[in-house]
């Protein structure tokens, strides 16, 4: 039988007043006031009896004659339901002592009293018996303890001693023991704690979801676990959370097409510039992958670069790597660097080299005032009957006709033909059809003058190859004439020089006019130590 918490036992006689309305003594005397009203649906389960582990009904017999009792073989715990129908007209069932004759009342005042464990007491008119709810603070009908219940939790209504146990880390059935039944070490539902289900083809083996078949390899979250075969399976390959771009075989990812698995990415190594050849062969800045080598685009050549890494180079057309890496085009005698022409230095800016950058617009085409760069080579320009220089230039007194030629005549300039009627520009006078200078020496005189200088000399260029200059000086006495052997103008006579180049006598003449030159030679240049053409010049042979 249930350990007596709720005193119901039946008032006989007439005890001493103790401050009940109705006369009757108070509950709290051992005296029970109200008869019990067991809750509307009847079942009051109460706490367990009789042996643990029970395994038949007749284990569970509390010995109260209104409760109807029985054991609940899946967890060994008996039940006790109070069942008010057991008992006579006029009685009520006590949970725990059983059928019992209730108080006497006419009104409900005569029910009320200070027990905590009943509630609701009220006057049954028609049986003139005070009637109440025990405590049932969770509402599943099921007591406290403390009044006489089987309740250990009545703020749950899961927890009762009628309840079935869960697993929850709790005692669903007051029975003392917390997830009484569950094995976490081997159950399915509930493996290593509550609530872990093991999925189809894992079994919970100490405390773990493990996998049924021994080939598998468990992967996944401790929560999530799964069961897969590392050989074939694509998002875990070879080891759980390895995912192929492509498919899994052996553990190893495999590309489609004749890729090549890199990293974690599929690629064609024969074009891929971060892995050419082979995974991590990264190309150079500038070069590209094709059939696997990293080369120069468009054929061009792999040259160190200054920086020290390398470079692609144009090795047909780069002053800098001219025909091979690292052979670089110098500058010539007079300064001016070559060009790289189909792999070979060569000089450029003279009439009959090619130009030096081909830009026209530029002054690194071509040497020389009239000089002009056509067709990729340097030609004479700008006198009549050549063509028209760089943004139609013609020398003076000539102009650029239609078809880019330059036409008329050059006159009137020291220097110059005298123009019609002998005429010569201010500050010259026209002298055997050529205008000379009045009276000043000037560098601008083709040949001896003696205008302007004392009687017995005559104007000189001098200085030839150190920086030219022009004074007046003895007449030359010598009797040198073209070719004669010199060693100054002395040696050679009026209207001849003394070469140092060559030391040859030579005639004065001016620059680029053939014809006042012997048959066979022709006017050479006179140029300065900065590189400037002075337009004097001597007959000489032309180089070879």
């Amino acid at each position: 039988m249930a350990v007596a918490v709720l005193a119901l036992a039946c008032a006989c006689g007439s005890p001493p007043n103790t401050g009940n309305t109705d006369g009757g003594p108070r509950e709290d005397t051992g005296v029970p006031m109200d008869a019990f009203v067991p809750p509307t649906d009847g079942f009051v389960p109460m706490p367990d009896t009789g042996p643990p582990g029970c395994t038949a009904d007749a284990q569970c017999d509390d010995l109260v004659d209104c409760t109807v009792d029985s054991c609940t073989v899946a967890t060994g715990n008996c039940r006790h339901v109070v069942t008010p129908a057991l008992c006579a007209a006029g009685e009520s069932c006590n949970p725990a002592t059983g059928c019992e004759m209730g108080r006497a009342c006419a009104t409900d005042a005569d029910c009320d009293d200070t027990d905590a464990c009943t509630t609701m007491e009220r006057c049954d008119p028609a049986a003139r018996v005070c009637t109440f709810v025990p405590l049932d603070g969770d509402g599943d009908g099921d007591p406290p303890r403390v009044c006489g219940g089987g309740d250990c939790d009545d703020s749950r209504p899961g927890a009762n001693s009628g309840a079935d146990e869960a697993c929850n880390s709790l005692d669903d059935n007051c029975d003392g023991v917390i997830d009484d039944g569950f094995d976490l070490m081997t159950d399915d539902a509930n493996c290593g704690r509550c609530g872990m289900v093991c999925r189809d083809g894992l079994s919970c083996s100490a405390g773990l979801c493990q996998c049924d078949d021994a080939s598998l390899t468990r992967c996944g979250s401790s929560s999530a676990p799964y069961c897969v075969d590392t050989d074939t399976t694509p998002t875990d390959c070879g080891t759980c959370g390895h995912a192929c771009p492509g498919a899994c075989a052996a553990g190893m990812c495999v590309c489609p097409g004749g890729q090549t698995y890199c990293g974690s990415a599929c690629v064609d190594t024969s074009t891929n510039l971060f892995n050419c050849g082979s995974c991590g062969n990264a190309c150079p800045t500038g070069q590209t992958c094709n059939a696997g080598t990293c080369g120069c685009p468009g054929g061009g050549t792999v040259c160190p670069s200054s920086s020290g890494g390398t470079s692609c180079a144009n090795t047909a057309a780069d002053e800098a790597n001219c025909g091979s890496c690292g052979n670089a085009c110098e500058f010539d005698i007079r300064g001016v660097t070559e060009v790289c022409l189909s792999g070979t230095c060569t000089a450029c800016g003279e009439v009959g080299e090619v130009c030096c950058d081909g830009d026209p617009w530029t002054s690194f085409d071509c040497l020389g005032e009239f000089t002009t760069c056509l067709g990729g080579m340097c030609r004479a320009c700008g006198r009549p009957g050549q063509p028209c220089c760089e943004r139609s230039i013609c020398e003076r007194g000539v102009t650029c006709d239609g078809s880019n030629t330059c036409i008329g005549t050059i006159c009137g300039a020291v220097g110059e033909p005298c123009c019609a009627g002998s005429a010569c520009d201010p500050g010259g006078v026209c002298l055997s059809g050529m205008c000379r200078t009045a009276r000043d020496c000037t560098s601008s005189e083709c040949d001896l003058f003696t205008g302007g200088c004392p009687a017995g000399q005559a104007c000189y260029v001098t200085n030839v190859g150190t920086g030219l200059g022009v004074e007046c000086r003895p007449i030359g006495a010598g009797t040198g004439t073209d070719g004669s052997p010199c060693t100054s103008i002395l040696d050679c006579r009026y209207g001849y020089d003394c070469n140092p180049f060559e030391n040859l006598c030579r005639e004065f003449c001016c620059d680029g006019d053939a014809s006042t030159c012997p048959s066979g030679q022709t006017c050479i240049r006179y140029v300065g130590s900065t590189g400037t053409p002075t337009g004097i010049g001597f007959c000489a042979a032309p180089s070879p």
